[in-house]
């Protein structure tokens, strides 16, 4: 009796020995496929590139310049419609009240969405109003034709806008009408001479001139248009190694006003890998931005989604995404 019970703990022993021995070389098998598949997961591997798919840049005009409307670009504006004006001290006689009523003529023409105030500071003003030869500093650039013209604009963008214009009044004016004024003054708005003498931007004065009725439909449509941000993706590359992402970017404002708070999120189809805070892009500026080992969910993720969002309203935000596929 004693024997048998014995004999049968011994055979439980190398049955528990066994089981154990199954369980260890179990654990080592999985323990080994677990690493070999970390391994293939992380390690980086051959490098692949990413294309673009359905990419968007272009932004539909809201404004289409008149054929008898000549600007020195299309679509040049002031990225605001209250617009300042400073008076050199030297100004006298009639001048002062004759550019004031050209000011006050072009309000009506376009039915008081412009609207213009004097300031007494010249760095504070849009338009600079001088009456000698050596009025204010002289500036390398633009369009002065004449004595009127844009002298500083930003050309990167959909509407290039003017950010300073300068008013060079010499003589007293011979007509009852400001006509010089007002012709120094379209300048200044982006509008060249055209081959009409009984209109007021043709290059010699004539006291019954008047301003062009398709000019002031065109700057009424123009500066109906809220001036909003317009980002758009300019450039990109990018590869993953394994399961690793890397891109390069470059992102655009062509907008009339500046993109707050802007957000770049990077997503594997529909889950969120990261959000980068990219700060402020300024109209007509740009911001380079790059971004290297982003984990991605497995090495055989093949498809990547790049959208950007700013705290700005956009014109158009169809091409703030972007597609990328292996």
């Amino acid at each position: 009796m004693r024997y048998n019970k014995v004999y049968n703990s011994r055979v439980i022993l190398v049955i528990m020995h066994k089981i154990g021995t199954l369980l260890v070389l179990l654990i080592s098998f999985n323990i080994l496929i677990f690493s070999a598949y970390y391994l293939y997961q992380n390690l980086p591997g051959e490098t692949q590139e990413f294309r673009i798919l359905g990419r968007v840049v272009d932004t539909p005009m809201a404004v289409n310049v008149s054929n008898d409307v000549s600007q020195f670009y299309p679509n040049m504006r002031f990225n605001h419609n209250d617009i300042s004006y400073y008076i050199e001290e030297g100004c006298n006689g009639y001048k002062v009240p004759n550019i004031k009523e050209a000011f006050a003529i072009i309000r009506q023409e376009t039915d008081f969405i412009l609207d213009f105030h004097q300031v007494y500071d010249d760095k504070e003003s849009d338009i600079l109003i001088g009456c000698s030869p050596d009025s204010f500093e002289r500036e390398e650039n633009l369009f002065i034709v004449g004595e009127g013209g844009p002298t500083r604009i930003v050309n990167s963008t959909l509407y290039p806008i003017i950010l300073k214009g300068k008013v060079l009044l010499y003589n007293e004016s011979a007509c009852e009408k400001p006509i010089t004024e007002l012709h120094e003054l379209l300048h200044v708005f982006g509008f060249d001479h055209i081959n009409d003498s009984s209109k007021v931007m043709y290059p010699y004065v004539n006291c019954n001139q008047d301003i062009n009725p398709n000019l002031s439909e065109f700057l009424k449509e123009l500066y109906s248009i809220e001036p909003m941000a317009e980002l758009y993706i300019s450039n990109i590359s990018a590869n993953k190694s394994g399961r690793y992402f890397n891109f390069d970017i470059l992102l655009k404002n062509k907008g009339m006003i500046d993109a707050k708070d802007v957000d770049l999120y990077v997503y594997s189809e529909e889950e969120l890998l990261e959000r980068f805070e990219l700060g402020n892009i300024e109209f007509g500026g740009g911001k380079s931005f790059y971004v290297r080992n982003l984990l991605l969910p497995n090495r055989d993720t093949s498809k990547i989604i790049i959208k950007i969002n700013s705290r700005t309203q956009e014109q158009d935000d169809k091409n703030n995404v972007l597609e990328l596929e292996i």
